[in-house]
């Protein structure tokens, strides 16, 4: 019998892959949604978003602690999503922000049931008791602006439509998942042992991420933006697609990888 995400409960309650109050800011009831499996060749198309619900979770923790965790988010992530200039970014709201986006990872590594898991039934549930409120452990959390609406390159193209992109990845003990929505992104990376490597580099020492970017990508956990300093300029096109991609390398040729677009026509 099917159990809870997060805890053993076994009687699950129907929720948003996405929480509903974004609902407001993608209004439709209907978006497409595009899945690619890149090392299958698989490419199928659906309507979900605000009008797919998925029970992978229990109401207990789907009206408890993630519910909080949506709450404490929500006041700065709605502006970021909308282009609006966001309360200021505290070393305490980039931590809020970071673990709405670990919650995320989770729901939508999930809901994907054409590969493993990455997370563990452990991991998910000691993220769940996690009252600090914290990402896992061997968790980077970044976070970009992007034009929004007039953003147009790769699969997140379209003039005036906003643009929500989940994309995961997985490799060994690696994980990388992308949101793109509105007009933020974040970018989480997780592993497990001391032999997985981006590339040539150990990932605990993920300053190398950082090079090249020139502030226009902000590490939000564990190393904290500057609070009051200028947030970056949105990316460009190129540089959104290169932000999507630059966890992989090379060595990450079979990448197993499953991307989701889900955009307003």
């Amino acid at each position: 019998m099917p159990s809870c995400l997060f805890c053993e409960a076994t009687t699950l309650t129907r929720g948003y892959i996405f929480p509903g109050w974004t609902i407001a800011d993608f209004p439709q009831t209907s978006y497409t949604s595009r899945q690619i499996r890149e090392t299958h060749g698989i490419s199928k198309s659906s309507k979900q978003f605000a009008e797919c619900e998925v029970s992978i979770v229990c109401g207990s923790c789907y009206s408890g602690w993630m519910n909080r965790i949506e709450d404490r988010a929500r006041p700065i992530l709605r502006p970021l999503i909308n282009g609006i200039e966001p309360p200021l970014l505290t070393a305490n709201n980039q931590r809020r922000l970071a673990v709405w986006a670990c919650l995320r990872a989770y729901i939508v590594e999930a809901v994907d049931r054409t590969r493993a898991k990455y997370s563990t039934r452990n991991e998910r549930g000691a993220f769940a008791a996690n009252h600090r409120r914290i990402p896992p452990d061997n968790t980077i959390v970044w976070l970009a602006r992007l034009l929004g609406p007039e953003h147009r390159g790769g699969d997140i193209c379209g003039s005036k439509r906003k643009v929500l992109v989940t994309h995961t990845s997985t490799v060994d003990a690696l994980q990388a998942c992308n949101f793109y929505i509105g007009k933020v992104a974040f970018q989480i990376l997780q592993w497990r042992g001391n032999t997985v490597r981006v590339g040539n580099h150990d990932p605990a020492d993920a300053s190398f991420l950082l090079r090249n970017w020139n502030a226009r990508v902000i590490e939000i956990w564990p190393n904290h933006f500057k609070p009051g300093a200028t947030l970056p300029e949105p990316l460009t096109a190129r540089e959104s697609e290169a932000f999507f991609n630059r966890l992989r390398s090379p060595g990450h040729a079979n990448l197993s990888e499953a991307r989701v677009v889900i955009h307003c026509p």
